[in-house]
């Protein structure tokens, strides 16, 4: 490839922020509405900041991982459209700011009904979509994450988005960015794949709830950077609550962090 031009010293803003779950339809605007409000205004104080040009929210954060639901009653109507309003105010946080946004939602896709994913993103400083990754693995939960995978339904993906659509690198003014989600450390091969396509920082938005407690997924990550010399991006939740007015669980998640390729 063309030797890149060097990239100028910046910093990166882990939002570890808390979610709160939606439990129903009737509340999903106003629980995904509060976990916005809550989230961006927790980053905004900090991501004017001239130095900051990547902001990185959680996994999930902005509807919560609610178990077990309707892919026929539920999804369509909780999971998060990209070409709709809450997506919008990622959007206009990314302009206001001017900075490369990244976190992961899940998604519903009319384009494919009866279905919804765990999509990673990354917005540009102009508030353009830039990137989007479906998560490759997903611990489902025994069925209760009744999520799609792009290899559940491989040979429509591919045909529709190509190979490319499988493993999605980005090239910035910041760097060539990629994303993972949270399970997907336990493969390395798919950290190798993104960085032979090129990626120097691996944004990645995670909901573990075991954090630093399973020390080989806090290693996996800093393997996965010394072998591949790449930068990761962790966004962990700082904890959650099942419903609006819920105490916090015993999910206290945390230990976001930014690993270098040493």
């Amino acid at each position: 490839t063309e030797p890149q031009k060097p990239i100028a010293p910046y910093q990166v803003l882990i939002a570890q922020a808390h979610i709160t779950t939606v439990p129903s339809v009737e509340q999903a605007d106003e629980v995904i509405s509060a976990n916005l409000d809550r989230s961006l205004g927790l980053a905004g104080k900090f991501a004017m900041q001239p130095g900051i040009k990547l902001v990185v929210f959680p996994e999930y954060w902005m509807t919560g991982a609610s178990f077990g639901k309707s892919v026929d009653d539920f999804w369509p109507k909780v999971g998060i459209r990209m070409d709709g309003p809450h997506f919008a105010r990622l959007q206009e946080f990314a302009s206001k700011v001017g900075s490369f946004v990244g976190g992961a939602i899940f998604e519903y896709d009319p384009d494919w009904p009866r279905r919804w994913f765990n999509t990673a993103f990354i917005i540009n400083p102009s508030g353009d979509v830039i990137h989007k990754y479906r998560k490759l693995q997903c611990g489902d939960i025994n069925g209760l994450l009744n999520n799609t995978t792009p290899g559940n339904v491989y040979s429509e993906y591919v045909e529709r988005y190509g190979e490319d659509g499988l493993f999605p690198v980005v090239d910035t003014e910041i760097g060539r960015l990629a994303t993972c989600i949270c399970y997907d450390t336990n493969f390395p091969e798919l950290w190798r794949s993104l960085t032979l396509r090129g990626a120097e920082m691996i944004v990645y938005p995670t909901g573990e709830p075991h954090n630093g407690h399973r020390t080989a997924w806090d290693v996996a990550k800093r393997a996965h950077a010394a072998e591949n010399q790449i930068y990761i991006a962790s966004a962990n939740a700082g904890c959650e609550a099942v419903a609006p007015g819920a105490p916090t669980t015993f999910f206290h998640r945390g230990f976001s962090k930014l690993i270098g390729p040493d």
